[in-house]
């Protein structure tokens, strides 16, 4: 499951990253989106976001967990598309479901948002809004639940031009790349930002604490004077960049 998009800058969208995940072997990692930003730390003021939360689900918690968002969280009979009524630029909601010899993708526009009138949609959106709310707080079949700890990151580095020379920032960290060691990607579809797939030993570079959950906002400073600001989305299991 995951949310994005609606009324946000361009960059953000290179580091939304699902809220929730299942993999085949039980493993599941997810964070409350409405708990995951945390405040800017004092000493400096970088924005983190909380980590991921872990758990090793057994073959009977896994069947049960796809069992309700197939059944009572509607996915089973679910049609592609649900657009939001009478909502501008809201984020959509997006359930991808690849179990079972079923393969489906859900987007529902402004999930949780109240609709302004009575909508033939009504019953499949609240049981998707249900849904999301269980997957939000999952039931882990008793597993022991610990935090996600990333081995990489998707960096994604920007140029602060509009930020003070004065500003608390990091002398660049790293001496085997420079900021032209962050490439856009090459589809010419996708947006042409800058990034890197960052290591965990990378980021510690960094020097910073608390980094699991990922970042806005790191100011970076070349030795020619130039101030990047440098945001960290961390990568799931299945993600390589």
């Amino acid at each position: 499951m995951s949310t994005g998009g609606g009324f946000v800058a361009p960059g953000v969208l290179l580091t939304e990253i699902p809220e929730f995940s299942l993999y085949g072997d039980g493993t599941i990692v997810f964070r409350d989106p409405t708990t995951a930003y945390l405040a800017p730390s004092p000493s400096d003021g970088v924005p983190r976001l909380a980590p991921f939360t872990t758990a090793r689900l057994d073959e009977s918690a896994v069947q049960a967990l796809l069992a309700d968002a197939i059944g009572r969280g509607g996915l089973g009979t679910a049609s592609e598309q649900y657009a939001p009524c009478c909502i501008a630029d809201a984020p959509s909601t997006t359930f991808t479901l690849r179990a079972g010899g079923l393969d489906k993708q859900v987007t529902v526009g402004a999930l949780g948002f109240e609709q302004p009138q009575q909508s033939p949609d009504g019953p499949a959106r609240a049981a998707f809004q249900a849904l999301a709310e269980r997957l939000h707080q999952p039931d882990l079949g008793g597993a022991a639940a610990t935090d996600y700890t990333p081995t990489a990151y998707r960096g994604v580095l920007f140029d602060a031009i509009d930020v003070s020379q004065t500003a608390p920032s990091i002398a660049w960290p790293w001496i085997d790349f420079g900021p032209s060691g962050f490439k856009p990607s090459e589809d010419p579809s996708s947006m042409q930002t800058p990034i890197r797939t960052l290591t965990a030993a990378e980021v510690a570079t960094l020097g910073l604490e608390g980094l699991a959950g990922g970042a806005q906002s790191i100011l970076l400073k070349t030795s020619d004077g130039r101030i990047f600001a440098l945001s960290l989305r961390p990568l799931l299991p299945d993600e390589k960049s």
